[in-house]
C-alpha cells in the first residue's frame, strides 16, 4: 500500500510522529497543506505500553512508532519550594537550590538516577535563586534574593563544602549568574540592568574582583547566557530585547554587535546553540523564539516562532537541537530544531500534573548520547530521560 493511498488523518499523524518524512516524501506535505486538523485525530490505533509503542493498522498496514515521549525517571518532595537545580556535567551530582536558602546535594547513578541524598547547607538568608558549576575547578556559586553571590568549593563526594567569599550587591537581587563554558569569570545579572562580569582567581578563589559592569538595559535584566565557541554574551530582560555583546579575551570590554527586537513581554530564558549559528529564547507573551545568525555573527533574524498558550518561564537546549520549554501552566513542551526549514517541530507536551506552581528551572545535561532534562517547580524537582 503506497503512502498516498491512506487518509489524511493516518498522513498528518505519520508527519506528526516522524517530520523527517517531509523530506523523503515531499508529495506528503503538499497533500496535506490544506488539511484542517480536528481537535482529535480519528485514526485506528492502539497501544503497547510494554513495548511503548503506538500502533496503526489500516487494510492490513502495520505501522509501529515508539513513544519519544521523555519519562520520569527519578523525582523528590521537599517541604519548601524549590527554586533552581544545576547538573554537573562530569561529576554525578546534582545541587538544588530551595526558597528557605538552603543547597541541598544528591549523588547520582551513571544512568542518572538519584542514587542518595549526601547533605544541604545553609547558603543564604531568603530565595536561591540560581546555581552555577565552574567549568574546570570544584566551585559553585550560588545567588538569592537576599542581595548576595556566594562561592563555594567542594571535594569530589561533597563530603566537604566551604564557603569561599560573600559578594553584597547593595539592595538589587540577581535573578541570574553564570559562569562562562571556558573562562574563569561568572556573570551576574541585575534587577538595575547592570551586568557584571566577575574574574574568579583559579589558585586564590578568594581573589574575585569585577573587571568589567555592563548597562545591558534601563531595567530588569532577566536572562543571560555565554557562547560555548565565540566571545559572545547575549542578554535581555524587561525591556522586550535581546542584546549581543562582543567580549575581548579577558572579558573586561565588551561591545554592543546588535540588537534583536520581537517579542512582546519580558522575555525570562536565552540559550546559545553550541555549534549550530541559533539562539533559543522565551519569554512571558507566551511565544518560544528561534533566531539564525549570519556566517560572521554580525546579526541575526527570527526565523521562527510559535505560540506556548502560557508565559515562558524557563529555556534549556541540548546541544542535539532538543529544546525544552516551561510554561507557567506547569507544562513542560519538548521541541526540535528542524534545520532544512529553519524551524521548530514540536514534539511532544510533559505535563507535571502533581505541580502546584510554574515549571521554575529547566536543565538539559548536553551528554549527546544520553538526553536527560531536570526540572523543577512547587515543592518537587524530577529527572526526565
Amino acid at each position: 500500500m503506497s503512502l498516498e493511498a491512506l487518509p489524511n488523518e493516518i498522513k498528518y499523524k505519520l508527519l506528526e510522529k516522524c517530520p523527517q518524512l517531509r523530506f523523503v516524501f515531499p508529495d506528503l506535505r503538499i497533500l496535506l497543506q490544506n488539511f484542517e486538523k480536528p481537535i482529535e485525530l480519528d485514526y485506528p490505533h492502539k497501544t503497547n505500553n510494554y513495548r511503548k509503542v503506538e500502533i496503526i493498522q489500516h487494510n492490513g498496514l502495520q505501522l509501529e512508532f515508539r513513544n519519544k515521549n521523555m519519562e520520569c525517571i527519578s523525582s523528590n518532595e521537599d517541604i519548601t519550594n524549590i527554586e533552581c537545580l544545576a547538573i554537573h556535567k562530569i561529576l554525578p551530582l546534582l545541587f538544588v537550590g530551595c526558597s528557605s536558602g538552603y543547597i541541598k546535594i544528591y549523588s547520582l547513578y551513571d544512568d542518572y538516577k538519584i542514587n542518595k541524598f549526601i547533605k544541604f547547607i545553609k547558603g543564604h538568608n531568603d530565595i536561591i535563586l540560581c546555581l552555577t558549576f565552574h567549568n574546570s575547578e570544584l566551585i559553585f556559586a550560588s545567588s538569592s534574593v537576599d542581595f548576595t553571590i556566594k562561592l563555594w568549593s567542594f571535594n569530589y563526594n561533597c563530603s566537604q563544602v566551604e564557603n569561599i567569599i560573600t559578594i553584597t550587591e547593595h539592595k538589587c537581587y540577581l535573578k541570574k549568574i553564570l559562569f562562562h563554558p571556558f573562562l574563569s569569570i561568572l556573570a551576574s545579572a541585575n534587577h538595575d540592568g547592570k551586568v557584571k562580569l566577575w574574574s574568579v582567581d583559579i589558585t586564590n578563589p578568594k581573589n574575585i574582583e569585577c573587571v568589567y559592569t555592563l548597562q545591558a538595559s534601563m531595567y530588569r535584566v532577566s536572562a543571560l547566557d555565554f557562547h560555548i565557541n565565540k566571545l559572545l554574551l547575549a542578554t535581555a530582560g524587561d525591556d522586550h530585547e535581546i542584546k549581543i555583546w562582543l567580549l575581548n579575551q579577558c572579558c573586561t570590554d565588551a561591545n554592543l554587535l546588535f540588537t534583536l527586537i520581537g517579542h512582546r513581554h519580558t522575555i525570562q530564558a536565552l540559550k546559545f546553540h553550541e555549534t549550530a549559528p541559533y539562539l533559543v529564547s522565551g519569554g512571558y507573551d507566551s511565544s518560544i523564539k528561534l533566531w539564525l545568525f549570519n556566517d560572521n555573527y554580525t546579526n541575526a533574524f527570527c526565523v521562527a516562532s510559535h505560540d506556548c498558550n502560557s508565559p515562558v518561564q524557563t529555556i534549556s537546549l541540548h546541544k542535539s537541537g532538543v529544546i525544552a520549554s516551561g510554561t507557567q501552566n506547569n507544562l513542560i513542551k519538548i521541541w526540535q530544531i528542524d534545520e532544512e526549514n529553519k524551524d521548530i517541530v514540536y514534539k511532544t507536551t510533559i505535563n507535571n500534573n502533581s505541580m502546584k506552581s510554574h515549571i521554575s528551572f529547566l536543565e538539559f545535561n548536553n551528554d549527546i548520547d544520553k538526553i536527560i532534562l531536570a526540572s523543577c517547580g512547587d515543592k518537587s524537582f524530577r529527572l526526565w530521560r
